[in-house]
């Protein structure tokens, strides 16, 4: 493991003898997962075709959980629902443009059906736009309801 990691970051002396005396929080810091207790969980990751939401799918099927992802982009949903399941976790996508209030029966159905029950929501989603509270427009409220 110690050459992999200076490899990655190239560590300096100092970093090699803390990583030395340390190996275990050297692990769980540069990449090991910490066994949050997920494992027979799952989770609905909305806004996961992308970004954030993407990182936070793979991080909670890396720590056990089964992942529903949830998205307006079919393509990268099944590209990531493949990455995890060949690494031996159950995933799935699910094609729904959060806007789509009526939608979320059929999500919630989708993942119980396939996955199990929900324990997990991650309400990665958009909202109105950045700016101060004294900005906000009845339209940006309605859109901030929209993706809660």
């Amino acid at each position: 493991m110690m050459m992999a990691l200076r490899r990655r970051a190239g560590f300096s002396s100092r970093c090699k003898a803390w990583i030395e005396a340390r190996p275990r929080e050297a692990e769980l810091y540069f990449g090991g997962n910490m066994d949050l207790g997920l494992t027979g969980k799952t989770a609905l990751v909305l806004g996961a075709s992308g970004g954030l939401g993407r990182a936070i799918a793979l991080a909670l099927a890396r720590e056990g959980a089964s992942v529903a992802l949830a998205g307006r982009r079919i393509g990268p949903l099944e590209e990531l629902a493949s990455d995890i399941q060949s690494r031996g976790t159950r995933a799935i996508p699910v094609l729904w443009d959060l806007s789509d209030l009526d939608a979320i029966e059929r999500v919630a159905s989708t993942t119980e059906k396939d996955l199990g029950g929900i324990d997990i929501l991650i309400n990665n989603t958009g909202g109105p736009p950045p700016g101060p509270a004294s900005g906000v427009v009845d339209q940006d409220i309605e859109i901030g309801r929209a993706h809660v």
